[in-house]
């Protein structure tokens, strides 16, 4: 049974899309291809790690407009259920499965989240715990990962109903579509990707499950060795390490940790976790699944444990079970103009023997979990589970997604090229109707990109096209927007030439502050601190009090291009916004201890209000907390700041646990 409803859980607003363009001195090298494999290991084990890198997010938007204070609200979610399962998919949030419950177990098998609180954890920005997300494209968490799939629904050739969500993923140019159904106490998933393009691209996937954390959790796969990448002379050898016994059980690591598991090849693919009682979950699939991951925050360190709470607002604790279609997440593989990837996965509860499962031969333990898969049908249902997947029967769109494979299917048809961009999912021409990007099917039809105001605010809502509109913005009306789509078009391919020349065009149409501050990014990547300050300069003092995050970007831009009595003017230009918002505040902190201004650095800091968009990894907290209060011991026991180390500050001054999110010692 399959029916598509809505639930009620506490939810951080998502907030707006950043009208700002991810537009940063990226470093436009082509990855790391000086890659070598020990004896031993198969050269296609390398072959991928460093290929197709990304530089920028264009054309999609940043995800950074979110909080930290939850209000009920309704989510929109499906759920497949029959007698042995029940499992809810997000629709908004990337199709994300939150929930797999086994009725014949009375088992919650995920880690749960029971909030909606966005973190900066994902090429977007925005990213959400919990539950198991699908990952395409590009290393990273995807950028669908808060942002709605079309859904549907048909009958299936097995006699069940099938989910099927999807979307045009516009970096790689791809369309992916996952389909989800029961067979008894499996949930199958297919994932689907197709390469509509005459070009070749590059493509990643992986599939990462959040599983509750608990002291005698143990995570079983079929592998005695994990992945290890060592710089070497300015060269990366791939090599293979023994995984110490312990790091099969998360809870007993002290700092974030990844494993990338080693599978022989005649083993099969799968990925388990087992508690103390003998019970669990296993993830299998088809052997083009090549990777398993185990992915843990760390216990001992405060700021891992504190990751946990700030991604689910309690203090259950989680790890991950991954699987991708390569090695390890370094990878990006080659994909061929029309090709078509086919993965299927199988979700179900298993439990077992302690003494086995928990047994000091780990490798009798793989050999038993995988035959508690084998019990179930499991290996055997991934492999032939084609009647699961199609239809016996008419399929009807149930949600629509973005509108943006619509207007690829009405480019595509302008220029002449085959307008279908899928075989499998279809992209109706109404999806694109009351959104941002309805303004480029219009450009499409009518040949004209309207202007628009240039003054920012919080509610402004602009969304960028990607290089197959290049055509229909060169050939449309200038004016200081059609302009900077441009330049963004060119950026997102990294034609800087290009870029630069539009965001200068723009600029003599209408003074705009996106378009100075693009400059500004472009203008110090060639080395001219000056001119490119300058142009920040003139772009807060278009914006800066409206538009708090055109704010934070040049305080960021200030403190590594400007000087810091420009980046203290700035900030004090804007009143009291540091107040109100926590990045601010931290930066106001940093740059009130360089000019020695401690006391009234110290008074702030101890009143920064939360930082919604802390970084995964991001040590900024308790880097200016250990500037601030060195600066302080120095001047209270004249001593030189150089003399005190970081050990000593925190002991003397110990980071509040709300600041501090080091992953590592």
């Amino acid at each position: 049974m399959l029916n598509f409803t809505e639930i009620r859980i506490p939810q951080a607003n998502l907030g707006t899309p950043n009208v700002l363009p991810d537009i940063q001195p990226h470093n436009p090298g082509t990855g790391m291809p000086n890659v070598t494999v020990d004896n031993g290991m198969t050269p296609e084990e390398g072959a991928w790690f460093g290929q197709g890198p990304i530089h920028n997010m264009l054309p999609y938007t940043m995800l950074d407009g979110y909080d930290r204070a939850l209000t009920d609200k309704p989510l929109n979610i499906a759920v497949l259920e029959n007698e042995y399962l029940r499992a809810e998919f997000m629709l908004d949030m990337g199709g994300r499965l939150r929930s797999l419950y086994s009725k014949t177990e009375k088992r919650e098998l995920l880690f749960k989240n029971n909030v909606f609180q966005p973190a900066n954890l994902a090429l977007r920005n925005a990213w959400i715990s919990g539950g198991t997300e699908w990952n395409v494209g590009m290393i990273g968490h995807h950028p669908f990962t808060c942002s709605p799939l079309f859904a549907a629904r048909f009958k299936n050739a097995e006699g069940g109903e099938t989910l099927k969500m999807y979307e045009y993923e516009r970096k790689r140019g791809v369309v992916f579509t996952i389909m989800a159904t029961l067979k008894r106490d499996i949930l199958l998933v297919r994932n689907i990707i197709e390469n509509p393009s005459d070009k070749d691209t590059f493509i990643y996937w992986w599939s990462n499950t959040a599983i509750e954390e608990h002291p005698k959790t143990r995570v079983i796969v079929p592998a005695d060795t994990h992945y290890c990448y060592v710089s070497e002379k300015g060269a990366t050898k791939v090599t293979a390490k023994k995984i110490p016994s312990e790091a099969y059980y998360p809870s007993t690591q002290s700092y974030a940790s990844d494993y990338f598991y080693r599978i022989p090849p005649q083993r099969p693919r799968f990925m388990s976790y087992f508690d103390e009682d003998g019970s669990g979950m296993a993830q299998f699939s088809t052997p083009n699944m090549l990777g398993r991951k185990l992915f843990l925050w760390g216990t001992q360190k405060e700021g891992g444990r504190n990751w946990n709470r700030w991604l689910s607002h309690d203090n259950r604790y989680y790890a991950e079970i991954q699987a991708g279609l390569l090695h390890s997440q370094a990878e990006h593989r080659p994909m061929k103009a029309h090709e078509v990837i086919v993965m299927t996965e199988g979700y179900a509860a298993l439990t077992g023997d302690i003494g086995l499962l928990h047994g000091e031969d780990y490798t009798a333990a793989g050999y038993y979990a995988e035959s508690l898969i084998n019990m179930i049908g499991g290996f055997d249902s991934v492999n032939n589970a084609d009647g699961y997947f199609t239809p016996s029967g008419e399929e009807t769109i149930v949600r629509y997604g973005s509108g943006w494979g619509a207007i690829e299917e009405a480019a595509r048809e302008k220029h002449g090229l085959s307008p279908r961009i899928s075989n499998i999912s279809v992209f109706p021409r109404e999806s694109v109707y009351n959104k941002p990007e309805e303004e480029f099917m219009k450009l499409i039809e009518t040949g004209v990109l309207p202007e628009r105001e240039t003054v920012l605010s919080e509610d402004i809502q602009i969304e960028y096209c990607g290089d197959s509109l290049i055509p229909e913005l060169k050939a449309c009306p200038e004016n200081w927007y059609s302009m900077l789509q441009l330049g963004c078009a060119y950026y997102s391919v990294n034609d800087m030439e290009h870029a630069k020349e539009a965001f200068v065009r723009s600029l003599e149409l209408k003074k705009n502050p996106i378009a100075q501050r693009s400059l500004a990014w472009m203008i110090v990547a060639e080395g001219k601190k000056d001119e490119g300050t300058e142009y920040m300069k003139q772009a807060v003092a278009s914006d800066g009090k409206n538009y708090v995050r055109l704010l934070c970007d040049a305080m960021r831009f200030m403190q590594s291009y400007g000087t810091n009595e420009d980046t203290l003017k700035m900030i004090e230009g804007a009143g009291e916004t540091y107040k109100r918002h926590g990045r601010i505040a931290l930066n106001y902190v940093k740059s009130l201890t360089a000019a020695g201004r401690i006391d009234e650095a110290a008074v702030i800091m101890k009143n920064v209000p939360e930082i919604a968009d802390i970084r995964e990894g991001e040590t900024s907290t308790t880097d200016i907390w250990v500037e601030l209060y060195r600066a302080i011991i120095a001047r209270d026991e004249n001593r030189q700041p150089d003399s005190i180390s970081r050990e000593e500050v925190f002991e003397k001054h110990p980071i509040p646990k709300e600041l501090d999110f080091r992953m590592q010692g």
